[in-house]
């Protein structure tokens, strides 16, 4: 399972499955936690719940984690140390889209940094309707909804100070009219365009870790 915590990459992973170990830049082999470089590929193999928790805070409360490249914690029940967070967050679903006009992406940008479409379902909303109807809002644009890509799981820190965890479905979309496109302003959206395809790293080098991930992997499912 991968989550991004404070938008740093992490994995839980089945003791049978994990072959992360010759990758690791730091390992502890401790059920309790230890301290590590903030730098690099970690793997912590034997985390119990208590320390596993202990770690999320300390992701959490750090300012600067762009050197940390990943955290690992192998368990034998990566759902069950899921299920541990649920009691620190809310937990909440949202939709959105990787929208293409022939080689062109749709970017916005909010809060200084770029990213892609993408709102909270309503209620007895289906996600994928919740993608497209956050799309056309954000961007003020006609979409086609295509096959879905992959949910990605992230944390923040809401205005009121509250603990969120986001699951984010996310959908292929095609553009059917960008007559009238803007940015949705009451939803902190200050510029939104469309993006060549070999510009798309530079772009997203000024956005999420969770975005970076979601991107690689859509290139890899179209090429292959």
């Amino acid at each position: 399972m991968l989550l991004f915590i404070n938008d740093i990459k992490v994995r839980l992973k089945k003791i049978n499955k994990a072959k992360c170990l010759d990758k690791a830049t730091f390992t502890s082999n401790s059920s309790e936690l230890e301290d590590f470089p903030i730098t690099g590929n970690i793997v912590f193999n034997k985390l119990n719940k208590t320390a596993f928790l202990q770690l999320i805070d300390k992701l959490e409360a750090l300012a600067d984690a762009t050197s940390l490249h990943s955290v690992t914690i192998i368990t034998p029940s990566p759902k069950k140390m899921y299920e541990s967070l649920l009691g620190k967050y809310k937990y909440i679903e949202a939709a959105g889209g990787i929208v293409r006009r022939e080689d062109d992406f749709l970017l916005i940008e909010r809060l200084g940094k770029w990213d892609l479409p993408k709102g909270k379902l309503e209620p007895k909303e289906t996600v994928a309707k919740a993608a497209v109807r956050e799309v056309e809002e954000e961007c003020n644009v006609k979409v086609k909804l295509g096959a879905p890509i992959k949910s990605i799981y992230h944390t923040f820190v809401s205005q009121r100070g509250n603990k969120i965890i986001k699951r984010t479905y996310w959908f292929e979309m095609s553009c059917k009219s960008d007559v009238g496109m803007k940015p949705q302003a009451e939803e902190g959206i200050t510029d939104i365009r469309w993006v060549k395809k070999e510009e798309m790293d530079s772009y997203l080098s000024n956005s999420y870790q969770s975005l970076q991930h979601l991107y690689k992997k859509y290139l890899l499912k179209i090429e292959a």
